[in-house]
């Protein structure tokens, strides 16, 4: 417990942006031992692995990224070459020191620093799902309406619903891209909400006006932009 009081006091010392492109991530997971993990990028439609060694605990990887992208470490179960054992974690990869800690090498006790695109990613879809919680709380209450043949007040929570899936989660999302417009954050998350579904042609076309000149020029960016034409 020292040693990892003293690794996330690290952390808090080096949490700084490194080269344009260059990323490091330093792994110290308790009981992952001396088993390899796979590395699995989601770079636009493609997908890379990349096999790691840990020793005595920790890892390191060390590499090059033009723009961030979503990856997996998935634990390989020890003494086997590939068989896996479910997810150590995952995280939005961007061009900085990044640090995955865990007290255990089960998914829900590792943390990931360092990464401020996964940081406000993971913000985003926290405030998302507190509004999918009240949409569900909602579905409820109106199921019971229609079982009692109460078809008003159904008719009014449905309303309820209607405005939490198609104006509050709509306005959650444009809320992250204006307060980010100047950095590719901005762009990133529209490409990873759950919301594809219900953002139209103007939605997208909105979104895309809200970001900087730089900020449409990425891949995530152009990716906002096609979509505007295909809703």
């Amino acid at each position: 417990m020292k040693s990892f009081i003293i690794t996330l006091l690290l952390i808090s010392t080096t949490m700084v942006a490194y080269s344009q492109n260059e990323f490091e991530i330093f792994g110290d997971v308790k009981g992952l031992d001396n088993q390899k993990i796979l590395l699995l990028k989601t770079v636009g439609a493609s997908f890379e692995m990349e096999m790691v060694e840990v020793e005595n605990e920790k890892f390191h990887i060390k590499g090059e990224i033009s723009e961030p992208y979503w990856v997996q470490l998935i634990k390989i179960k020890d003494g086997t070459e590939s068989e896996t054992e479910g997810k150590l974690t995952e995280f939005i990869l961007e061009a900085s020191k990044i640090y995955v800690v865990g007290c255990s090498k089960e998914y829900e006790d590792v943390k990931v620093y360092g990464s401020e695109s996964d940081r406000v990613l993971k913000e985003y879809f926290e405030e998302d799902e507190r509004l999918n919680s009240k949409w569900f709380k909602l579905k409820e209450q109106k199921e019971k309406y229609e079982q009692q043949g109460d078809e008003h007040n159904a008719g009014v929570i449905k309303e309820q619903m209607n405005k939490i899936a198609k104006v509050d989660k709509v306005e959650l999302l444009k809320k992250y891209v204006k307060e980010n417009r100047d950095n590719i954050i901005g762009a990133l998350i529209p490409n990873f909400c759950t919301i594809d579904n219900l953002l139209t042609e103007e939605d997208y076309q909105e979104i895309y006006q809200t970001l900087t000149e730089e900020i449409r020029e990425t891949d995530f960016g152009k990716s906002i932009l096609e979509r505007s034409k295909k809703q």
